[in-house]
């Protein structure tokens, strides 16, 4: 009789772990329940900034000359050429231009960006607002990318991740952070396909990564240079994250958070639960739980979930990530409900 019992609480919990599996697997259950706290826990595993990623900062009060925001197009365009000049590997443009303003600078914007492969325009395709010079007849000659800065976020308004692909009128754009990633890769082979979501890491607090004045560009600043050599470099109007999103750790400027991206594309950091090692420490934890409630020490059985919880936390700090809070409250349920069962008769 013990051992058919032994037998039926085994197969719940088999089942159970299951449904809990369906459950976290989808992305609601997943951010509900477990993003919070893995999110928190994989910062620790989290490398640092990655040193060839630069944000360029174009700050009014540094270059009170230029005036308030938006700076004239032609102003933009020298950054871009003499950032251009230091040698990097690619530059990507969040500031986003939607529509002409003056002729001489919007041919001076087309001229620094258009022809160059180094370069990636971002848009806001939501919006709707996508650079003007995408609907240029010189934008089918030249090598430019293109890209939409709009991320997915989570049921709590977090930024999470990137997208897939977008139709807009002139172009096909890709998330912009994948297109910086592959001109600098080089082609696409290591980056993951857009056929859905993809999460990504936020390494750390604002200011995380480098940050160079733009006022030091114009001034032709050697240490600038230097720096801007061989990086991936970012242009940010608003270094002061006026415009900011939300992350896990609060506003961070929408620049910093596609540098993270950038980087978590390259060096494949995937943030997501393991589905094989997950299933298996749902279905361990709730196996074991079953088969020591119904055992005489049943009572230790309310002991297995929180031994579990603190298990799987080792586990995450591997790098190998599965979830936390599933497993201790599922076997949390399957401990009570073998402690309350009435004692076998004799």
């Amino acid at each position: 009789m013990n051992g058919q019992r032994m037998l039926v609480h085994a197969g719940l919990s088999v089942v159970i772990a299951v449904l809990t599996f369906a459950v976290i697997s989808t992305d609601t259950g997943f951010e509900l329940f477990e993003w919070p706290i893995l999110s928190r826990l994989i910062q620790a595993e989290a490398p640092p900034a990655d040193d060839r990623i630069v944000l360029v900062d174009i700050d009014p009060s540094r270059s009170p000359q230029y005036g308030d925001w938006p700076w004239p197009r032609a102003v933009i365009a020298d950054i871009v050429q003499r950032i251009r000049r230091a040698g990097p590997a690619v530059i990507g443009m969040t500031i986003v231009l939607p529509v002409p303003r003056d002729p001489q600078g919007d041919q001076a914007i087309i001229r620094a960006t258009v022809p160059y492969f180094d370069t990636v325009l971002g848009g806001v395709v939501d919006s709707r607002m996508i650079p003007f010079m995408l609907n240029t007849p010189e934008w089918a000659k030249g090598q430019a990318g293109a890209g939409y800065l709009d991320m997915s976020r989570d049921v709590y308004g977090n930024v999470v991740g990137i997208g897939g692909v977008r139709n807009v009128p002139g172009a096909r754009m890709v998330p912009f952070s994948w297109e910086i990633a592959r001109r600098a890769l080089g082609d696409d082979s290591g980056l993951p396909d857009l056929t859905a979501d993809r999460r990504i890491w936020i390494l750390g607090p604002p200011g995380s990564f480098d940050h160079i004045a733009a006022d030091q560009v114009l001034s032709g600043s050697t240490v600038a240079n230097q720096r801007l050599k061989d990086s991936i470099v970012i242009l940010n109007a608003d270094p002061t994250g006026g415009h900011c999103a939300a992350t896990q750790f609060g506003c961070m400027p929408f620049a910093e958070v596609q540098a993270n991206a950038v980087q978590s594309l390259m060096q494949k950091l995937d943030p997501s639960l393991n589905a094989t090692a997950s299933l298996l420490v749902l279905l361990l934890t709730l196996v074991v739980t079953s088969l020591v409630a119904v055992s005489p020490l049943r009572w230790l059985a309310l002991l297995v979930p929180g031994a579990a919880a603190a298990a799987c936390v080792a586990v995450v700090s591997t790098g190998i990530h599965v979830p936390v809070l599933s497993p201790a409250f599922a076997g949390l349920v399957v401990a009570i409900a073998g402690v309350r069962r009435p004692a076998p008769t004799p």
